[in-house]
């Protein structure tokens, strides 16, 4: 399980690719647009505060190279 050394939550990564490839596939429509950023911020923000959550409830044993969104960044 490879992704779950460099990102928290894997799967919020994941779901903001399958709607960038929605609107890569798509007509490219305002609405699917607004979509995409809907998810996109939303993803980032839960993931941002699952990763503060895992980081004060197990804080010796959770990995510290581990990021929230971008490996090394975030």
């Amino acid at each position: 399980y490879w992704p779950f050394d460099y990102f928290s939550c894997p799967n919020y990564i994941a779901e903001m690719f399958i709607y960038l490839s929605f609107v890569l596939l798509s007509h490219r429509s305002s609405s699917i647009f607004a979509l995409l950023i809907w998810v996109v911020v939303n993803q980032s923000l839960s993931s941002l505060l699952t990763h503060r959550w895992y980081r004060e409830h197990y804080r010796s044993s959770y990995p510290t190279r581990r990021a929230a969104l971008v490996p090394f960044l975030f």
